[in-house]
C-alpha cells in the first residue's frame, strides 16, 4: 500500500517564480507583450485596468496557482499579489506536509467488516445464506 503522505504536491514557489507567472497573466489579459511589469506596477494606475480586467486577472491568478484569492484587488500593486499568493501557497504547503491523522488509518479487519455489512445491505438473501451455512447448529 502506497502512503499518500509522500506523494503530495509541493506548493513552494519562490517570489521570482510567482512574479514570472503574474507577468505572464498580465501580458495575456492586456494583450501586450511589451508591457514593462515591475513589482511596483499598479494595475489601475499604471496599466489602466478596468473592473472587468481586474476580475479576469484575479480569476487567471486563481487558476494559475490553484488557489482562491479573497482579498479585494482594487488598486493593488504586483508586489501585493506576490505577497498574497506566496502567503497562501505557504499555508497550503504547511497543510499538505502534515502527517495523516491516526484516526484516519483503518485496519484491514474494519475494512472487511464494512464491506461485509454493505454486501448484506445490498443483498439481504446472502445474509441468511451466510448465517445458515456457517452456524454450527
Amino acid at each position: 500500500m502506497v502512503n499518500n503522505y509522500f506523494l503530495r504536491k509541493s506548493y513552494a514557489l519562490t517570489e521570482s517564480a510567482i512574479f514570472d507567472r503574474i507577468k505572464l497573466q498580465v501580458n495575456q489579459i492586456f494583450y501586450d507583450n511589451d508591457l514593462r511589469i515591475t513589482p511596483e506596477t499598479k494595475l489601475i494606475d499604471d496599466l489602466g485596468a478596468d473592473s472587468l480586467e481586474l476580475l479576469e486577472f484575479n480569476l487567471a491568478l486563481e487558476n494559475a496557482f490553484d488557489i482562491m484569492i479573497l482579498d479585494k484587488t482594487d488598486n493593488k500593486s504586483v508586489q501585493d499579489f506576490i505577497l498574497t499568493i506566496s502567503e497562501i501557497l505557504h499555508i497550503k504547503e504547511k497543510e499538505y506536509r502534515k502527517p495523516p491523522a491516526k484516526d484516519l488509518i483503518i485496519s484491514d479487519e474494519a475494512i472487511f467488516t464494512r464491506i461485509k455489512e454493505r454486501i448484506y445491505d445490498l443483498y439481504p438473501e446472502k445474509k441468511i445464506y451466510y448465517y445458515t451455512k456457517n452456524t454450527p447448529f
